[in-house]
């Protein structure tokens, strides 16, 4: 599980900045249709990366909570017993 919520929040967005960084540096053809020959990890928008990445990460977070507490209840039911 994961302590923090903030690195669910966080990640995503240093990812996006990291695969745009990247994608600044790497080349582009200059044919007419250069723009064809851009990588995929270049072709997220913003919003893409906010709704995506985000929600997919909070959903994580989420899961990773719960299945957590369900090994806290779980121990404390076996010491009650």
């Amino acid at each position: 599980p994961v302590p923090y919520s903030i690195v669910a929040w966080a990640m995503p967005m240093l990812v996006a900045v990291g695969f745009y960084v990247l994608a600044a540096v790497s080349t582009i053809p200059e044919l007419p249709q250069g723009w064809m020959e851009v990588p995929l990890y270049a072709r997220g928008l913003p919003i893409d990366y906010l709704t995506a990445g985000v929600g997919g990460a909070l959903i994580g977070y989420w899961i990773s909570q719960r299945i957590h507490e369900t090994r806290h209840f779980e121990k404390k039911n076996t010491k009650g017993v």
